[in-house]
């Protein structure tokens, strides 16, 4: 719809004239009505936009005032106050210039004064907030509260503009209703023009050409207008199919500022299809309410976001009018207003996520921070140091002077120490010191600071459970000690106190069998085999014991020891005993490492042994020793590794074995599979074998069943 078109058909109109004299005439009437309608249109048309743009650099200078105020800088005053200045001024001029504009309007009258209250409520908020900027996390929520109240004055100032825009939109829309009710004229009145008209028909001819002029001036008036807008205004007019339904839009106007707002020539889009040039258009829903606005004929609004025109997003808000039979689209960049909007709402939703992790970092950890003004004595601490003391947060005031009360009155002279050197040195160390809470428990706390200036912040940790563990941990340690001197207590009786009679009674019973042996009756030299078989078994039994109890970790003790000598050692003790068991030992792959090598001989011993004794009378007795190295991901899950590789070593026979069941029993002292009228021993040789391991940092293991041998696997660290 260029605006040349209707200066192009007041040329018609003069030709029609010439032809028809009286249908021009009647013609002329109406143009000469329609004439003042249009010319008082566009004084509308351009009061309103005028208006609209006026509240758009209103709401603009609040939100950019909100969005400064968010990245201020509290110790800059002189900042605080140019901005809040400039921005005063801003919208003082503002309101001033919609007040002249509407003064014929009573309800936007009310609505500026309304603004007015908003906008002096909304400066003096922000100056509070931004003179109170926290300087530190644990009084984020303070800070949170105040950018709330700011966000509700701005909203309320969003909603108050809406209000304005929408009665000036309302207006509009009545003015034109007024046109058209205006331009519709009666039979008899044209009756009346015509035969008017032809008395005054060169008076009208010259009227006509007169308003013709008036006319190409009021348009380009409107053009101005047009032109000079921050708006992009584009008139669409619909295509519709065969059964009327609205398919598509074809663009007949837009002003230059289009050219700015997505980069596309005006003469380059004019007469084509929005799918053609702005299909985005047709799928973010802004031909929709294109639409409904020319089926309701209401204004219909929309805030869109596009990344399709330039290399960073913009936002416009549109605004869709009935406008004849097309629609009217003005739309408006506010980039920056929404960013800055979602900046405030980021930043505040940043500021009250950081402030619940902090507190439940702070109850986790049982720790509670404070902050200390040396200079003002202003003392804040965290909810959890409240909770930490007994009370609830902010049930109580507190400084360095009040706190001490709570301080643990023995552990108060190191209090006051530090103290001292806060307020002479500047210096806070590490202290502990105990405290009693309001509800009378005592606490063991840690308490730790630094000084930024003459402001303290510090951390205080309760420690009391900590503290509780090394005294459990001290009194294991005394009791350890204890038990390894009543071991070595017991190493002395055992290896004199209790050896000393048992010799003697083997001696007796050795001198009355050499002697008085024969004179004894039957029953009297089973007796006497009997005490000399216990007392034998008892010397066995203390010779084991002290075996046992003098395995130690010494780590001079530990040499680079070669398992295939210790092995050739032990079959050398145990020379007689295999041969007369008739059983054969395999050896293969035995590794060096460091050990202490007579528990490793007494190790193998002890095994080979136990082999040799369970053997199974029925088959060629058989020992198979072997070693592979293996991870420690290779050994059971009951077993704490502290290497990463280990030497298996698997000692396997084919004798009677076990139940598996008791493969953990058998290396308990003084646990038995069979009575000892079966198989003799002590049941503390296996018992020997896990101490010997467990003292070379290894695990051993036992696997078996009845009849089919056992197999005992040794894990030794490689180091």
């Amino acid at each position: 719809m260029k605006l040349t078109r209707i200066r192009s058909s007041y040329k018609l109109y003069v030709v029609i004239l010439i032809v028809a004299v009286g249908v021009l005439l009647f013609t002329a009437a109406l143009v000469y009505k329609q004439t003042k309608r249009l010319q008082t249109s566009s004084e509308m048309v351009r009061h309103t936009l005028e208006v609209q743009k006026e509240i758009n650099n209103l709401f603009t200078s609040y939100t950019l005032l909100v969005a400064t105020q968010l990245d201020f800088d509290a110790k800059d005053g002189t900042t605080l106050s140019d901005t809040v200045s400039k921005y005063q001024k801003e919208g003082n001029a503002s309101l001033t210039h919609l007040k002249e504009l509407t003064a014929d309007n009573t309800k936007q009258q009310n609505f500026l004064a309304e603004m007015s209250s908003l906008q002096t409520r909304l400066y003096n908020r922000v100056v509070i907030s931004a003179m109170n900027v926290p300087t530190d996390s644990t009084v984020i929520s303070k800070a949170s509260k105040d950018h709330e109240k700011i966000i509700v004055l701005f909203e309320e100032i969003r909603e108050l503009k809406n209000e304005m825009m929408s009665e000036e939109e309302n207006l509009l829309a009545l003015r034109k209703e007024d046109y058209n009710e205006r331009i519709s004229v009666t039979p008899l009145a044209l009756i009346a023009s015509f035969l008017f008209s032809l008395l005054i028909f060169v008076f009208a001819f010259q009227k006509l050409n007169s308003n013709r002029k008036r006319i190409t001036s009021t348009q380009l008036f409107l053009e101005k207008i047009l032109k000079s807008t921050d708006n992009v205004v584009v008139f669409y007019e619909p295509i519709r199919d065969k059964n009327e339904k609205i398919i598509d839009f074809k663009i007949s106007y837009s002003n230059d500022v289009l050219t700015d707002a997505t980069g596309d020539k005006v003469d380059d889009i004019i007469g084509k299809k929005m799918s053609e040039v702005y299909p985005m258009l047709l799928a973010n829903g802004v031909s929709d309410i294109m639409i409904k606005s020319l089926e309701t004929n209401t204004p219909q609004h929309i805030e869109k976001e596009y990344h399709q025109f330039f290399d960073r997003p913009q936002i416009f808000h549109s605004t869709a009018t009935k406008l004849d039979d097309g629609v009217l689209l003005i739309s408006s960049e506010n980039t920056a207003e929404v960013l800055a909007e979602r900046k405030l709402k980021a930043l505040n939703e940043s500021l009250t996520f950081q402030n619940t992790i902090l507190n439940d970092a702070e109850v986790l950890a049982k720790i509670g921070s404070y902050r200390w003004d040396k200079n003002t004595k202003e003392t804040i601490i965290s909810d959890n140091y409240f909770r930490l003391l007994g009370y609830e947060p902010g049930e109580i005031e507190f400084n360095p002077d009040t706190y001490r009360e709570f301080v643990y009155p023995a552990d108060r002279p190191i209090y006051d120490e530090i103290l001292k050197n806060i307020r002479e040195k500047n210096e806070h160390g590490e202290y502990s010191y105990r405290i009693i809470t309001n509800k009378g428990k005592i606490r063991h706390v840690r308490s730790i600071g630094h000084f930024d200036n003459n402001l303290m912040v510090g951390l205080v940790m309760d420690v009391t459970h900590e503290h509780k563990a090394q005294l459990k941990l001290y009194n294991k340690n005394q009791d350890l000690k204890r038990s390894n001197e009543e071991l070595e207590s017991f190493n002395r009786v055992a290896s004199h106190d209790l050896q000393e009679p048992l010799r003697k009674i083997q001696m007796f019973i050795s001198r009355l069998s050499d002697s008085e042996l024969e004179n004894l009756s039957e029953k009297g030299r089973g007796y006497i085999e009997k005490v000399s078989s216990s007392a034998n078994r008892m010397q066995t039994l203390i010779k084991y014991l002290l075996s046992y109890s003098r395995i130690n970790k010494t780590k001079d003790d530990f040499v680079k020891t070669n398992l295939d000598d210790i092995l050739d050692k032990v079959k050398e003790d145990l020379d007689a005993r295999i041969k007369e068991a008739n059983v054969h030992i395999a050896i293969d792959n035995m590794p060096t490492l460091k050990a202490v090598p007579f528990q490793m001989e007494q190790l193998f011993n002890n095994l080979i042994s136990n082999s040799i004794k369970y053997r199974n009378p029925d088959v060629a007795s058989k020992i198979v020793i072997d070693c592979k190295k293996v991870t420690s991901k290779q050994i059971g899950n009951d077993f704490i590794t502290k290497a990463k590789k280990y030497n298996r070593i698997s000692i396997m026979d084919n004798g009677i074995g076990f139940d598996q069941k008791n493969s953990e029993k058998i290396f308990e002292l003084f646990q038995r599979l069979h009575q000892k009228h079966e198989y003799s021993g002590t049941g503390i040789g296996l018992a020997i074998c896990k101490k010997i391991v467990e003292n070379h940092n290894g695990h051993i293991v036992a696997e078996s069943s009845p009849n089919e041998g056992a197999s005992f696997c040794v894990y030794l660290p490689i180091i």
